[in-house]
Formats: structure tokens, sequence, C-alpha cells
């Protein structure tokens, strides 16, 4: 019989408090990028590969499966190890799906992490975005993927509050790394349902390619970004609560459907941002991007997801900045049939 004390779990030992390296940015797509890694933890060592994951007391991880999307420390490498070619263009199509996803659940923890430089957002994660493409082969805008734009963009933060508007800037307002503060993506996006979805076309101007010394890099760092998106758009003026207390999520009720309501979350949910948008004549707009459901019930009606964005100085609409997000259910669906379609520029 052997005794010991109970040591501390893999996530705990590798990444909770005791750990100050898994808090750095850079250190993220160099973990998961080496082919193994032996871990001196402060009770004892583990080791990692693309096949399997152990440690001296016998905590073996619980197995990845194959559609697996949320990313954790102890799956680290097999993360993308796992997503090989498929003979069959409807599983191919599935799991590409599900390594979207996975890239979304990556940036929720490298949000959080630190970083030196600002500016160092995208080089820091350069190599994991070149080594997704190898599996997506699509175009890498902003931190995010052009064919993938119609979930990419339903980014929220989870802290408003303490969220705060990158500087110098560093990425477009429709993107995650234009904010300090960790995000998340939505959890809800298995596929969209009925024939609606934005017409959403993306530009980027990469720093490489306005600097002639320097060597093009397409997951580098941005000096401009621009997306058009052409779809159902309203003002926020029907609803008078719309800005009510930014640092929470918003419960507001459709002012068409006395059992009806919208969710509201703000990216920077700060009063401060509140009054500067009153007094420099801004104003509020909502645009739809598509409705997502989960699952593969054919039932499901899912959730309408849109943007909520705010005009320039005395409301100009000539270019519109990303605010925050609004998510509704299936009572809206015809109310929402009946909103304008334009177009929205965003930068």
């Amino acid at each position: 019989m052997y005794v010991r004390p109970v040591q501390d779990d893999w996530q705990t030992s590798i990444t909770g408090a005791k750990s100050a390296l898994c808090s750095r940015a850079w250190v993220l797509q160099e973990s998961m990028l080496a082919p193994r890694t032996l871990h001196y933890g402060a009770q004892q060592m583990f080791w990692e590969c693309k096949s399997c994951s152990h440690a001296e007391g016998d905590m073996t991880p619980v197995p990845q499966g194959l559609r697996e999307r949320d990313w954790s420390w102890s799956r680290n490498k097999r993360f993308l190890a796992d997503l090989g070619a498929s003979s069959d263009r409807k599983d191919a199509t599935a799991l590409k799906s599900v390594l979207y996803m996975r890239w979304n659940s990556i940036l929720e923890n490298y949000s959080a992490r630190k970083m030196t430089n600002s500016e160092d957002v995208f080089p820091a994660l350069a190599g994991l975005a070149s080594e997704f493409n190898l599996h997506l082969n699509d175009h890498y805008v902003a931190g995010l993927w052009k064919a993938d734009l119609h979930r990419g963009l339903l980014w929220h933060v989870i802290e408003p509050e303490t969220c705060k508007a990158a500087a110098p800037y560093r990425a477009p307002s429709w993107s995650w790394a234009s904010k300090v503060g960790q995000i998340s993506g939505i959890r809800d996006a298995d596929y969209i349902v009925g024939n609606y979805r934005a017409d959403i076309k993306a530009e980027v101007t990469l720093k490489s390619l306005v600097d002639a010394f320097a060597t093009v890099n397409p997951y580098g760092e941005v000096s401009l970004g621009l997306i058009t998106i052409h779809g159902r758009g309203i003002s926020a003026k029907h609803w008078p609560a719309f800005e009510d207390k930014p640092w929470e999520r918003g419960f507001i009720q459709n002012p068409e459907d006395s059992e009806g309501y919208l969710f509201r979350d703000f990216d920077i949910g700060t009063e401060v941002a509140v009054m500067e948008r009153h007094e420099k004549g801004r104003t509020l707009s909502l645009v739809q991007i598509a409705t997502w459901a989960w699952g593969q019930s054919p039932n499901d009606e899912g959730a309408l997801h849109c943007l909520v964005l705010e005009s320039g100085d005395n409301g100009d609409t000539t270019v519109y900045t990303r605010v925050g997000i609004v998510q509704m259910y299936s009572y809206a669906r015809e109310w929402l049939e009946g909103w304008e379609i334009k177009e929205f520029v965003i930068a």
C-alpha cells in the first residue's frame, strides 16, 4: 500500500494561480505547437504530446472526442491533431465547423492573457492561425475567418465594466482584438436556421503591406479593417432603456410584444462610454447577422443574433463602430422581417 497527499489536478497545476507562465499571451501558441512538452509542477511532472497526456500521479485527463469544441490545457496538443481529411464531404464540412468553434474557444483563453506590447496581439497568435489554416484553407481577417464571419463576429465581452479599447490601434472594432478584456464566442452555433443571413464582405490592410521593408505576413499586425454588411437594420431608439446599466446584460422588452425580450451585451459597459456617445451625438442601431441553432433537432428555432453599431459624431452613418451584441428568440422573427434592408460599413 502506498499513501501520498492528494495532488492538484492537471488544470490547477499547469494553468491555475500557481502558473504565472500560462498567463502570458506568447506562451499559448508556443505550448500548443510544440510536438511534446514536459511540465515541471510544484508536486509532480506532466507529459503531453499529440496522442496522450499523463501525470506522475496517474491523473490522465479525459480523452478528447472527435467533435469536441472547448479547448483546455489537458487537451492542448490534441486539439489540432484529430482533424484529418474526411472522405465524406458532409462530415468534412461538420468537422471544419467544429474547428472554427475550437478557434473561438482558444480565443476565449487567449484574450484573457497579458502581453507587454499591445501590438503583439496578432503576431503572438500567427503561428497557431497558420496551423489552423492548414485545415481550414480560409482567409484570416483580423483574428477571425472570412468563411465563418456569421459566427465569428458574434463574440461578446465577459466583463464589459472593466473592458477597454486597445490603444494604440491594433484592430477594427468588429474584431475581438480591438478590446483589452476576455471575450467569448457564441456557444449555441451549430448551424444557421432559416433562409436569412446578412451579406458580409471583409477587407483588411496588413501593416506589413504599408511598410516597404517588412515581410508580408497574412496573420500579422493590421493597420485597417472594414466589413460591409448588407442586411436588416433598425435604430435602437425603439427601446428607451437600451443603454440602462451598460455593465450588465440587458433584458429589454420588445416594444411590439409585451412578452418578448432582447438580450443586450455592450463591449465596453461604462457610464463614461454612454455619456461620451450622447455628448457627441452618436446613435445606436442593430443589424441582424443570422439565426443560429444548437444540436440537430429539426424543431430548433434557434436564436437571432445582431450586432449593435454606433454611428459617427452627430449621427453620421458613413462608417459605424461595433459596440455590442444582441440576441433574440423566435418571437421576433416576423418583426425582424420588417426591418429596413440597408448597407452598414463598420471599421
